[in-house]
């Protein structure tokens, strides 16, 4: 019998996911969005705990200038907030 566990993470910072809603056009997508990518990421990591979102409205990037879409960055962290690694998420879900 094999067991199932559930990890949450947390959002930590001053960006939460109502702020995303409210500063762009589809916001209840783009939360969506990161809270897929943010939950895909912490089950491949058990080191994952806390997700900082690096500024709620949606921009091109500036890191990836071949991006075309608008992302919003997001930062994965361990539990004392040491991050772990980064991430642009796309509207549609996709991220990388």
């Amino acid at each position: 019998m094999t067991s199932i566990i559930k990890r949450f993470y947390t959002i930590v910072g001053n960006v939460t996911l109502e702020h995303v809603k409210q500063q762009n056009k589809n916001g209840a997508q783009w939360a969506l969005s990161i809270d897929k990518c943010a939950k895909e990421e912490e089950a491949g990591d058990s080191k994952i705990k806390k997700v900082k979102i690096k500024g709620a409205k949606a921009h091109k990037s500036h890191k990836d200038p071949s991006d075309q879409q608008d992302v919003i960055s997001l930062q994965f962290l361990d539990e004392n907030e040491s991050r772990i690694k980064s991430k642009h998420v796309h509207e549609d879900g996709t991220s990388k």
